[in-house]
């Protein structure tokens, strides 16, 4: 009786801490397996979009300040690292946007330069804004800045891409372009 009691007490923790767990991840979104083992898909916290991201990432940042939700994903120890980030305002917020990631790492940069500013068309067929921002680091490396901004009514999403420019090759370029070109609105 006493065994069968411990064992009863130990179901209920369990699936108290399942509850939890499940609630935290509902606030931050959910991670579903992609078809391509590289990557996860990410679901925002509201439904509302969904990308594919680089899968078993060392660690991820969620923040949600002022309106704006954001998941920051290292792409490998010490960068590169891409942010996620969905905010509300329409396109007046869009461009506000864009011009914070423009002017975000001139304190870091120096002689930098915007050396793409289009819109381009995704792989899922939507139109979205690309800019690149390029200037040398404190150690006289190229750093290198892509961000990809959407745009859905009053829903916002950025995609940033920030490390140094010799980084932007290989698996890491490939996380980059399948993110952009899998990026879609769910509603």
């Amino acid at each position: 009786m006493r065994e069968q009691r411990r064992v009863i007490a130990f179901v209920i923790v369990i699936a108290a801490l399942s509850a939890s767990v499940g609630a935290a991840a509902q606030s931050i979104g959910q991670f579903y397996r992609h078809d391509d083992s590289r990557y996860w898909w990410y679901e925002s916290y509201d439904r509302s979009f969904e990308i594919a991201v680089p899968a078993n990432p060392i660690y991820t940042v969620y923040k949600d300040l002022f309106g704006e939700s954001s998941l920051e994903i290292p792409l490998r120890e010490g960068g590169p690292y891409m942010r996620l980030s969905s905010f509300p305002g329409g396109r007046s917020a869009l461009d506000r946007a864009r011009s914070a990631v423009q002017t975000q790492w001139q304190h870091v940069l120096t002689d930098t330069r915007l050396t793409e500013n289009r819109t381009i068309r995704t792989g899922t067929g939507l139109d979205a804004q690309f800019i690149v921002i390029q200037g040398r680091t404190a150690a006289g490396a190229n750093g290198m800045v892509r961000a990809v901004f959407f745009n859905n009514g009053d829903r916002n999403v950025s995609l940033v891409w920030a490390g140094n420019a010799a980084d932007y090759t290989g698996s890491v370029q490939n996380a980059w372009i399948e993110a952009v070109n899998s990026f879609s609105w769910l509603r």
